[in-house]
């Protein structure tokens, strides 16, 4: 399929990725050992706790709340923003080339200051800040670009470099 783009010269309309779809990207990119490790010992505590002694619950209450949301801090800072995954999440525009892919990113430039307006003028407001933004471009060889996964509902392309990551395309964007 990656090659069919490149050949092609397909160039895709903008988009971007959901962060939920993002979230669980990073999720299964991480090895499946600790989920498992956090699931039995998260478990293990319910389990204690009704047998045992009470204070088991909280302590796997504080596994549930407290070591889940760290890891997935862990998933954001180490994998989420890398430099071929951040991208995605921004809108975006694809167009690839027998060279590789040309990856166009729309970053917004909203206002800083926020000032107390009426609605109407919220509403122009935000068109304005809509139309802030400013284009980059970078650029990835075919030689870097790696096999494609095809879920239900996008396109993975791999990136393989010392900062590795994917290209996300959402099945609506591809050509059929």
């Amino acid at each position: 399929m990656t090659e069919r783009l490149l050949c092609e010269q397909i160039a895709t309309e903008r988009f971007r990725m959901p962060r939920s779809e993002l979230m669980r990207r990073m999720i299964r990119e991480l090895p499946l050992a600790p989920w498992i490790v956090l699931a039995v010992l998260f478990f293990g505590c319910i389990v204690l706790g009704a047998i045992v002694n009470i204070r088991f619950v909280a302590v796997g209450l504080m596994l549930l709340f407290i070591v889940a949301p760290a890891i997935s801090a862990y998933l954001y800072f180490s994998y989420g923003l890398r430099k071929y995954v951040a991208f995605n999440v921004l809108p975006h525009q694809l167009r690839f080339t027998p060279e590789g892919v040309t990856v166009t990113i729309f970053v917004p430039m909203g206002n800083i200051e926020e000032e107390k307006r009426t609605d109407n003028e919220t509403d122009d407001a935000k068109e304005e800040e809509e139309k802030l933004e400013e284009t980059r471009e970078m650029f990835i060889r075919r030689d870097m670009l790696g096999k494609g996964e095809m879920t239900v509902k996008a396109l993975y392309i791999r990136v393989i470099d010392t900062d590795s990551g994917f290209i996300y395309i959402p099945l609506e964007q591809l050509p059929e």
